[in-house]
């Protein structure tokens, strides 16, 4: 998923993302860089598909 987003200001913000169960909140990851804020983060194990052996 890609998002843009983009706010030019001298003034101090707050930028709120919100997100839903199967995010991992434990591997949030966030860097700001010649003013890009890129955030990265992980599914939660109970959001990944899981494999189911059949025999």
């Amino acid at each position: 998923m890609t998002a843009l987003h983009r706010e030019s200001s001298d003034a101090a913000f707050e930028l709120v993302l919100t997100h839903d169960s199967t995010v991992n909140t434990g591997k949030i990851e966030a860097q700001l860089k010649d003013g890009i804020l890129r955030v990265a983060h992980a599914k939660a194990e109970s959001a990944k598909p899981r494999k189911i052996a059949v025999s």
